[in-house]
């Protein structure tokens, strides 16, 4: 870990927005270290709407935006600043959190019933 005045200086200050830094200088497993100004990540860049934040973000020429989010969340809070820009490649991966959830309940009620049948076997 770098000293915290390095550490602040991964940080791109923004208005709006929350948690946007940039990922370089960081080691990685072959002894390198990521290029800065090429790997980022933010945690709600639904939430920048600041003009001047806006404008900043411009001339860093993003080319891709990898949304993590599941589809109701890109649902409930897009990304409007990244949609709007034609020139970034907008990238995710549909995944419902609801139904991922319902099929761990799912598994955890079929479990249940196994355990209870097994139960009564062995009662008799």
């Amino acid at each position: 870990m770098g000293n915290l005045d390095d550490l602040y200086r991964r940080v791109l200050y923004l208005k709006s927005g929350s948690n946007f830094r940039d990922f370089g200088d960081y080691p990685t497993l072959e002894n390198k270290r990521i290029q800065k100004g090429i790997f980022f990540r933010s945690a709600s860049l639904n939430s920048i709407v600041d003009k001047e934040d806006l404008n900043y973000l411009k001339n860093f020429k993003f080319k891709t935006v990898i949304d993590l989010r599941s589809t109701e969340e890109q649902q409930l809070q897009p990304d409007t600043w990244v949609l709007e820009q034609r020139s970034i490649n907008y990238q995710f991966h549909e995944y419902s959190f609801r139904k991922i959830m319902e099929a761990i309940n799912t598994k955890k009620r079929l479990e249940e019933n196994r355990m209870e049948v097994v139960s009564c076997i062995t009662e008799l």
